[in-house]
């Protein structure tokens, strides 16, 4: 029985790139799940998230980081935060 070869515009095809909302839904999730490591309290990762400044990220938002692609500058500052990680959990949505 012949083997079907792929060819490359098939394999594109197969295994598309991530658009770009689910890149930033991921990278959404991948720090929320740090904080919440420090912080068990959903709302109040959500509203650091939102809206604390990050004094040496620029005075941003987590929110804002992420959005401009400084996902791993607030990934970083998250484990240098010294924090002592709270038990891990997983957030509901999943």
């Amino acid at each position: 029985m012949p083997t079907a070869v792929l060819s490359s515009r098939d394999h594109a095809k197969a295994s598309p790139s991530p658009s770009p909302d689910r890149l930033h839904t991921a990278r959404t999730w991948e720090v929320l799940e740090a904080a919440s490591r420090i912080e068990p309290d959903k709302d109040a990762v959500l509203a650091w998230y939102r809206d604390d400044p990050i004094a040496s990220l620029d005075q941003l938002t987590a929110q804002t980081l992420v959005a401009s692609g400084r996902h791993d500058d607030v990934l970083a500052f998250l484990a240098g935060t010294g924090a002592e990680p709270a038990p891990k959990h997983r957030w509901a949505a999943f």
